[in-house]
């Protein structure tokens, strides 16, 4: 009978061991790993997740009561859309405008260039005509064949230096 007690004692001294290394097996690794933060955090991100994707889900519904803010959000967009459009018309509109400015410029320059040199010429030709000129020094006439004012010339008779 000693030997039913103490295998009886000892059976039951084992399964209280077993026991306790079945809850150690089980709550070691929490605790020496800290996977209950670890756990924490992904239920949270687990819920943020989730109410995005009931906001997706809201958006996309066009049955449910919260459509409004789905069709909100489509105008919105067509309006960003637009505005966007029109800004690069807008754009396109300035640079052609300023190309434009730019070609009438060069065409009025260009004009006023030629109209400029004809003038040039003629006013050229005009002021280096020869012409008769009586020396003031010396009373002698004299051909002088730049008449443009401002020239100094010399007499060839008396050598006087004179202005026209």
């Amino acid at each position: 009978m000693e030997d039913l007690v103490i295998s009886g004692t000892i059976g039951f001294i084992i399964i209280i061991l077993l026991i306790i290394m079945a809850i150690l097996w089980f709550f070691l690794p929490f605790a020496i790993f800290g996977t209950k933060n670890r756990l924490d955090k992904t239920i949270s991100l687990l819920k943020q997740v989730s109410s995005q994707l009931e906001k997706i889900c809201i958006l996309l519904d066009p049955e449910d009561e919260k459509s409004a803010l789905h069709t909100k959000y489509l105008q919105r967009k067509e309006a960003e859309a637009l505005a966007e459009d029109m800004r690069k018309k807008k754009e396109k509109w300035v640079i052609e405008e300023t190309l434009r400015k730019q070609k009438e410029d060069e065409k009025q320059k260009h004009i006023v260039k030629k109209k400029g040199e004809k003038e040039l010429k003629k006013l050229e030709k005009l002021s280096k005509k020869q012409g008769t000129f009586t020396c003031p020094h010396c009373n002698q006439l004299l051909i002088i064949k730049d008449l443009r004012s401002g020239l100094e010339h010399k007499c060839p008779s008396c050598n006087g230096v004179f202005e026209i």
